[in-house]
């Protein structure tokens, strides 16, 4: 689906956090190999986050959307989205951050600066959240 940026994709690097009645999950997937036992380049990978609230309440105390730059409202099949790209010095990434009941999720998408832009990156990457 990522083409020739997911050509050499790896196994995830699996984080679990709790705080405050929130369960964050991230699965960073690398787009390069890295040795054994260390952690994948956070630029040169794909991070899928899904954070859990405990009640609405807890949620509508999150200024959304989080950390980004420019950011754009999606339609979808959930309550509320937003999109951006970014260029940074050494690399360039694409965000995609959904609200659907107690649940954000968050799928980034970082590459370095030097690679080709993945076509319909907006549209692949609400397929991850979607399925379809």
């Amino acid at each position: 689906m990522l083409g020739p940026v997911a050509a050499q994709i790896q196994s995830a690097a699996l984080v679990k956090d709790e705080r405050e009645g929130a369960v964050e999950t991230s699965c960073t997937y690398g787009l390069a190999p890295y040795p054994a036992g260390q952690e994948p380049d956070p630029g040169n990978a794909l991070t899928i986050t899904r954070t859990i609230y405990p009640d609405r309440a807890t949620l509508s105390k999150i200024p959304l959307p989080r950390l980004m730059m420019t950011p754009l409202p999606v339609q979808g099949p959930w309550e509320k989205g937003w999109f951006t790209t970014t260029q940074l010095a050494t690399r360039a990434e694409c965000i995609l951050e959904t609200v659907n009941g107690q649940i954000i999720t968050r799928i980034t998408l970082a590459v370095p600066g030097n690679t080709k832009p993945v076509d319909q990156v907006k549209e692949k990457l609400a397929t991850l959240i979607t399925g379809q």
